[in-house]
């Protein structure tokens, strides 16, 4: 029996129809994309999360579900212009860079690495975080150790001396340690400001874990943490959870140098699991400072990539 016309209403539209939603809301989620990024950027709620929870690669995915059928030729268009608008934001990521690394004779090397709560389960990465030009190790959500596996890790990686942070947080320093502090105040926030000294000079280590939650404005978190900096010989490194487009970065740049922009090995993104979808994983530098080289290694231990970056004075 043929359904009738309001049964066949009551059942809502039919694929093709949810397809040609679908593109056109890709369409219009592209555009605003680039008008956000382009103007107000992440000053708000809702275009924070146009800006942080739509990149390139979700909108790509809406064009595959659009061409997974024989569209029609307007859909073809709009799914070709979504797919060129998104190719345009991503053009960056898609380039895998393999420049020369840089040394420097009075430089030293800083590891940053997202464990992802799974460093006490990954013994065969332990020995690697100690490199022979590794002075500090600063690790995101390393996860919970037992007294035994505290014990293990350290062993493997003598060099430094590792300390466990709340929040998850562990920081090695081939130097020495001399004492942390906890700065909270928002929600979620993690940030340890630490004294170390590398090679007799006394260096300021922020570490630091900022919430993903995308409605969270970042902002607030990265003016808190901007607060605590030091002036002088400082590194801020961590997972902001942040692209280095947002709006609370523009007072840091006056302050302090993106050491990511340095020349690099890999995809200039740091999740997830090696694709190049967003650049989260940062490290910052004091003016008397610099970067003169970043290695990025993906792998399936973690879904952020564990970079190494070659720091050095900066001659001023």
């Amino acid at each position: 029996m043929k359904r009738t016309r309001k049964a066949r209403e009551k059942s809502g539209p039919p694929v093709a129809g949810w397809r040609r939603i679908t593109g056109i809301a890709a369409l219009v989620l592209a555009v605003v994309s680039v008008l956000v990024s382009s103007t107000v950027r992440d000053q708000w709620v809702p275009t924070a999360l146009v800006m942080f929870a739509t990149p390139w690669l979700v909108r790509l995915g809406l064009v595959a579900f659009v061409l997974s059928t024989r569209p029609g030729k307007v859909m073809v268009w709009i799914a070709m212009a979504v797919a060129l608008l998104s190719g345009l934001e991503g053009w960056r990521s898609f380039r895998w860079r393999d420049e020369k690394s840089v040394a420097t004779k009075d430089g030293f090397d800083v590891t940053l690495w997202n464990c992802g709560h799974r460093l006490s389960r990954m013994p065969e990465q332990w020995s690697e975080l100690a490199g022979p030009d590794t002075r500090v190790v600063v690790l995101i959500e390393a996860g919970v150790f037992s007294a035994e596996e505290w014990a293990a890790f350290t062993t493997a990686a003598p060099e430094l001396d590792w300390h466990q942070l709340e929040g998850g947080i562990v920081v090695g320093v081939r130097g020495r340690f001399i004492g942390s502090e906890l700065f909270e105040g928002l929600p979620k926030l993690r940030c340890h400001r630490i004294q170390v000294s590398i090679s007799g000079v006394i260096h300021t280590v922020l570490a630091c874990d900022v919430p993903s939650q995308p409605w969270l404005l970042r902002e607030p978190y990265l003016d808190r943490i901007r607060t605590v900096a030091k002036e002088r010989r400082c590194l801020i490194a961590g997972d902001f959870n942040t692209p280095p487009a947002a709006v609370g970065y523009d007072d840091w740049r006056r302050d302090f140098t993106f050491a990511n922009a340095a020349q690099t090995r890999g995809f200039v993104e740091t999740w997830p699991f090696g694709v190049p979808l967003l650049q989260l994983d940062q490290l910052w530098l004091s003016h008397d400072l610099k970067c003169t080289s970043v290695i990025r290694q993906p792998s399936l231990h973690s879904d952020h990539a564990r970079m190494t970056f070659h720091v050095a004075p900066a001659i001023r």
